[in-house]
């Protein structure tokens, strides 16, 4: 939220049940502590001096570091701690606070997934349209310059539709075991797992299409994956790249389980990323999390997280923070999704509901997902997009960007006016207020290749027109009548016959041309020193006597007014018994080649 909020953290996929193997707080990483040191101690902090030593036997701490070391004396000064007795939680806290130079003890907020594959699984990415992206990307397909970071339980990097957006750290060297660019991480050229503590940041071999470790790969799809390289998906961040950062242990008992969220948020912060996609919350928080959080923002990041499924108003966090772009989640109508959480903290929405993406179990695998957790990227990515058009705005004016060009949809969600935020992202309308460029319905911008050209055919006074432009959005012709027309290839029907100037002018955004032909119906060779044909009607034989003075009938052909032969015949008696009230027109040809036309009225 990006007003005053306050961490359980889940990755917000949907399911109908959380399988959890916490046994002690839901809401909270069993058997493990942040424990801030006052800045102003000078004590030895480490389990073998006192007084933590007293603690080890009687808790089971066994582990002490620095997670977020490097940064400010207030991070500095957080130690995590893990211990083996759990059932003392509560006590240990108690304890660590009762030490003088110890500021505070708190427990270390837990991340979740929760998903489910929907019944309607299929490549049919309707979200794109929905957001409009596909006009958006007329105005920018992104830069390769803006990173994502995806904090989750690992993507795979060898993905067909992942690798060849996926960061690369050009200031390491791969596989040397030194941290070159002194970032704090050995060898993190392509992420990092913060949670094993090592430059591997795919999730594990035991990853499949049907468990939590498909998690990260799908979210990081959704965000950036490759988009016009004819394979899996289009994504929104179309050339943002993307920075995986693994955040559970790969021998964690539940998949979705995210036991180290915020120190992926830390080193995704001092890696360099732009954005950072949390697709897990909760409703525990604490200090700790709010001082990474803030850290994060400070440093010109924009932080994007899931609201929930738990189709409750209750605060989630990191989604409540200040700074952070709370995401819910809308359906296929633009309606609040079922499970989605709201609430005055809730920013916007985006779609969440059977999101298309990539997974884990081989590099072409692909398939569905609903939730917040859905939601969550693609307003990364949209985030991607105006960082790439807009690279100096800081986190605020991206925000305002973003819920400026939502559609407002509170008119189909009427039992949540004021607790769905903006409305549903639009792309497009983002985009386009942010760079004044708005392209026409084909995305064009301009173009400016465009070029104008048709051919045509005629049938006495009926022109049948194709038009054979190139690189265009739209067209209008003028028939030189005075009527015109929209169509692609129009049939025009003439009531004289002449020789009309006909012109088509096609669009292109900014960009347009005309082209014009000479156009002649109904006089085709026709000699202007000849006399009139005469009409002669017999109403009681029904029949019309033509004939030409000085010259011999070959072919006589009536039509309609939409150029339908209505009779045909060489006799120059022509029965019109069959014949309708209406306009005619009648077309004599000669045996010398040459026509004359006339209109003929037929009354009732």
């Amino acid at each position: 939220m990006l007003s005053n909020k306050f961490p359980l953290l889940l990755l917000f996929c949907v399911t109908s049940k959380i399988v959890s193997s916490q046994t002690f707080d839901t809401s909270y990483v069993d058997g493990a502590l942040y424990a801030k040191v006052r800045d102003t101690a000078t004590a030895t902090f480490d389990l073998g001096s006192p007084p933590l030593n007293l603690l080890v036997p009687i808790y089971g701490l066994d582990t002490l570091y620095w997670p977020f070391k490097g940064y400010n004396t207030y991070l500095d000064n957080i130690y995590r701690l893990e211990f083996t007795n759990i059932s003392q939680t509560n006590q240990l806290i108690a304890a660590l606070q009762a030490i003088p130079s110890i500021e505070f003890a708190e427990k270390v907020p837990l991340g979740k997934t929760e998903s489910f594959v929907p019944d309607d699984l299929n490549a049919n990415q309707w979200y794109l349209s929905k957001i409009n992206a596909e006009l958006a990307w007329s105005i920018t397909t992104g830069s390769s310059q803006v990173v994502v970071a995806i904090i989750d339980n690992g993507v795979k990097l060898s993905h067909e539709d992942l690798a060849a957006n996926m960061y690369v750290n050009a200031g390491e060297i791969p596989n040397n075991l030194l941290d070159d660019d002194l970032n704090g991480y050995r060898d993190d050229v392509n992420g990092f797992d913060v949670a094993d503590m090592d430059n591997n940041a795919n999730p594990p071999p035991t990853a499949a299409d049907t468990n939590g470790f498909r998690h990260g790969t799908l979210c990081a799809g959704i965000a950036s994956a490759v988009t016009n390289n004819s394979k899996g998906i289009a994504s929104i961040g179309f050339s943002v790249k993307i920075m995986p950062v693994k955040c559970t242990r790969n021998n964690v008992g539940n998949s979705r389980a995210i036991t180290h969220p915020y120190e992926g948020v830390f080193y995704a912060m001092r890696a360099g990323a732009d954005v950072i996609s949390m697709s897990f919350g909760g409703e525990g928080h604490g200090f700790t999390d709010q001082a990474v959080i803030n850290a994060a923002s400070n440093e010109g990041i924009v932080l994007v997280a899931a609201a929930g499924n738990a189709n409750t108003n209750t605060p989630f966090f990191p989604a409540a923070f200040p700074n952070v772009i709370s995401v819910g989640a809308t359906d296929f109508n633009d309606q609040k999704a079922s499970f989605s959480n709201f609430g005055t903290w809730v920013d916007l929405m985006a779609p969440g509901v059977s999101i298309f993406s990539t997974l884990v179990s081989t590099n072409s695998s692909y398939g569905s997902l609903s939730g917040t957790s859905m939601a969550c990227p693609l307003v990364a990515g949209l985030a991607g997009l105006v960082l790439s058009v807009k690279p100096d705005f800081t986190p605020a004016q991206v925000a305002t960007a973003l819920t400026n060009g939502c559609d407002d949809i509170s008119l189909l969600n009427p039992a949540f006016t004021g607790q769905i935020g903006a409305g549903r992202i639009n792309a497009l309308k983002t985009l386009s207020q942010i760079t004044g460029v708005t392209p026409d319905s084909c995305g064009f911008v301009n173009s400016p290749n465009i070029n104008s050209s048709f051919t045509f055919s005629t049938s006495i006074l009926t022109a049948t027109f194709t038009n054979q432009s190139t690189d265009y959005c739209s067209s209008i012709w003028h028939f030189g009548d005075g009527d015109s027309s929209l169509q692609q290839d129009p049939q025009h029907v003439y009531l004289l016959p002449g020789n009309y100037t006909v012109s088509l002018k096609v669009m292109a955004g900014s960009s347009s041309d005309v082209s014009q032909q000479q156009v002649m119906v109904g006089t085709v060779g026709i000699d202007t020193e000849l006399q009139s044909v005469k009409i002669i009607p017999n109403p009681l034989a029904n029949v019309l006597d033509i004939s030409v003075v000085d010259a011999s009938l070959r072919l006589i052909t009536i039509t309609d007014i939409s150029g339908k032969i209505v009779i045909q015949s060489s006799s120059p008696s022509i029965p019109f018994d069959g014949m309708g009230s209406g306009l005619y027109f009648l077309n004599v040809r000669l045996l010398n080649g040459k026509s004359i036309a006339k209109k003929i009225m037929v009354n009732p």
